[in-house]
């Protein structure tokens, strides 16, 4: 076995211990990092491909996948927010539109929960859920991409 493997492996380990001790989520980031392939003596003949940065030994260290993508999607949302007037110092109500990208998180990988995918926003105030629109969801925006950053959520086996 690879020294980086067992590297991670012992990191999994006691990323798991820390899960089930004190029955918390731990929860991973795994970045995605372009593989290339080269296929003979000229560059013509490579192709590259994402693949998660910790290999593939990390996929079987890990109970649950969230993948996080961008939908391509946005959508123009009413955001209230409240402030100080720098003059007056008095609280100001304000409501504001603003074009927010839709995200997307799907659940790949779970020993108790059926694959499923959400969409949601992020905003100054955090993460929300999509505001509802009078159109009803396809099975196209379900699917989404997959293409992204990926995390790994430790769910804690007790």
């Amino acid at each position: 076995m690879a020294k980086r493997t067992r590297l991670l492996s012992a990191h999994a380990q006691a990323l798991n211990l820390i899960a089930s001790k004190y029955a918390v989520a731990v929860v991973v980031t795994n970045q995605m990092t372009t593989k290339i392939v080269h296929k003979g003596q000229s560059n013509q003949d490579s192709f590259s491909y994402l693949v998660p940065a910790l290999g593939e030994s990390w996929s079987h260290a890990i109970t649950s996948r969230i993948v996080l993508a961008q939908t391509g999607r946005s959508k123009e949302i009413k955001i209230k927010s409240k402030r100080k007037d720098k003059r007056t110092g008095e609280e100001v109500r304000e409501t504001i539109m603003e074009n927010v990208s839709i995200r997307q998180a799907s659940l790949v990988k779970s020993p108790s929960r059926k694959q499923k995918a959400v969409d949601f926003i992020v905003v100054q105030a955090g993460i929300r859920q999509v505001p509802q629109s009078s159109r009803k969801r396809t099975q196209a925006d379900n699917q989404g991409s997959t293409e992204g950053m990926a995390f790994k959520a430790q769910k804690p086996s007790i």
